[in-house]
């Protein structure tokens, strides 16, 4: 045994075979060192793939009774954990690795992301908006409907829980819940946030705790109060001096309203809410398709039995109308009611000229 031992001992190996042999040893050691970095960069993309999940999944993951604080907290910390993984992972591609191609790669990955999230945060409201209203309620009705629109978003899951008008509440009434995950609620949306609805039945003595309240808001189900600008007013509609002969035009753009005099009148002045002022404008008033008057031209006199034209303007606005302009005489009114619903778009401008 002992001499074959030194037999094998005594064997020269060429020193051709044992460079081959070094570089055999070296090449699979490179071998070896790529598969780090490739191994990394699925990790780092699964890594990606999760935190995106883990993001547009949070809406319907998180129960509606969580506070909106938490999820957005937990959202910020799922995206901390993914950017401190891939930067650890750069930092071992770079010293263990040495493959400077698949780190930039990281780079890249790392920056998109950053970007992503930078722009979903961008389009983030730091809190849910109420559409102001302008409300005009019927004296003749004995309970009213009454219905705000609020903007919030995706992310947050929360609902009204009332309405509050200094010391006093108004439970909201629960909506038709869907078996999908789209709240039935909503009555318009975006990439980012939803416009909701939501309604109050009101009596003549809420109805007028409301026009006497300083201060409105709605309160959602984890107890942040969102103040509400509300134009509210009670009146009694009735025009039994003139005949609605035809209405013409749309929400928002020309409008044109034909009335038939039942009596003599004599106008005085054009009223219309102030908060409406910016967005509705009087074109003209004609009588009997012959002579056109202007707001300036008050006092106007109608004779019984004549048509009286009002032709006005409404622009698209980011309040919700339910009102009406009235032409007042001295123991008279002409209502001309204006109806339109802010677009989520007007209401996110809105929001944003004044930040």
């Amino acid at each position: 045994m002992n001499d074959l031992k030194k037999q094998m001992e005594q064997i020269e190996i060429p020193a051709v075979l044992h460079q081959r042999s070094v570089q055999g040893i070296q090449q699979a050691q490179k071998e070896h060192k790529r598969w780090l970095p490739k191994i990394l960069t699925a990790v780092a993309t699964l890594a990606a793939c999760m935190m995106v999940a883990l993001l547009l999944g949070e809406p319907v993951q998180t129960s509606p009774q969580t506070s909106h604080i938490m999820q957005v907290t937990s959202s910020l910390f799922y995206w901390l954990i993914w950017f401190v993984g891939l930067v650890l992972a750069m930092l071992v591609a770079l010293k263990k690795a040495m493959d400077k191609a698949l780190t930039i790669s990281f780079g890249c990955i790392g920056l998109l992301l950053v970007g992503n999230s930078a722009y979903y945060w961008q389009h983030q409201l730091p809190q849910p908006i109420v559409v102001p209203l302008v409300y005009d309620f019927d004296e003749q009705n004995e309970v009213e409907n009454f219905a705000l629109h609020y903007v919030v978003n995706k992310s947050d899951n929360r609902v009204v829980s009332y309405l509050q008008a200094d010391n006093r509440t108004f439970l909201a009434m629960p909506f038709h819940v869907t078996a999908s995950d789209y709240p039935a609620d909503v009555i318009d949306e975006n990439a980012h946030q939803w416009l909701r609805r939501v309604h109050f039945i009101v009596t003549k003595e809420d109805i007028q705790a409301l026009v006497n309240s300083r201060q409105l808001f709605i309160v959602l189900e984890d107890g942040q109060k969102l103040p509400v600008t509300a134009d509210i007013a009670i009146h009694e509609k009735r025009i039994a001096f003139a005949r609605p002969i035809s209405v013409s035009g749309s929400s928002h753009g020309d409008r044109t309203e034909i009335f038939e005099m039942q009596e003599d009148i004599v106008f005085e002045r054009l009223v219309i809410p102030s908060s409406l002022k910016p967005y509705v404008q009087l074109q003209d008033i004609t009588i009997d398709n012959t002579t056109s008057y202007h707001e300036q031209d008050f006092p106007i006199t109608v004779k019984k039995g004549q048509q009286i034209q009002l032709r006005f303007y409404i622009k698209q606005a980011p309040i919700n109308m339910r009102t009406t302009i009235r032409l007042q005489g001295p123991n008279q009114t002409l209502w001309l009611g204006i109806l339109q619903d802010a677009s989520l778009e007007d209401v996110l401008k809105e929001g944003a000229g004044h930040d």
